[in-house]
């Protein structure tokens, strides 16, 4: 099992900015607008992204702009896989 110590210090911050910007937005941001938010570049940015998923932290939909998921940890960890989906559903 993962814990938040096999994320490097930039990895953290960013997965906490991610968090709080779904919370606060009830939508995931884009890769644009964490790399202004940490006034990276975009490639940056995929970086970090492909290292949160890789590691357990995130899922991503490809070529969608807002697909960040955040995984529900506690549910991995008493054996579920349910990932929070937060932001507006299609109908």
């Amino acid at each position: 099992m993962h814990r938040p110590e096999d994320l490097s210090p930039r990895q953290r911050e960013t997965f906490q900015w991610v968090k709080n910007f779904i919370r606060e937005n009830h939508m995931p941001p884009t890769v644009r607008e964490i790399g202004e938010a940490f006034g990276t570049k975009s490639s940056s940015v995929f970086d970090l992204l492909e290292a949160l998923e890789r590691k357990g932290y995130i899922t991503r939909e490809p070529r969608k702009a807002r697909s960040i998921v955040i995984i529900d940890r506690r549910s991995k960890q008493s054996g579920g896989s349910q990932a929070q989906r937060r932001g507006p559903r299609k109908r």
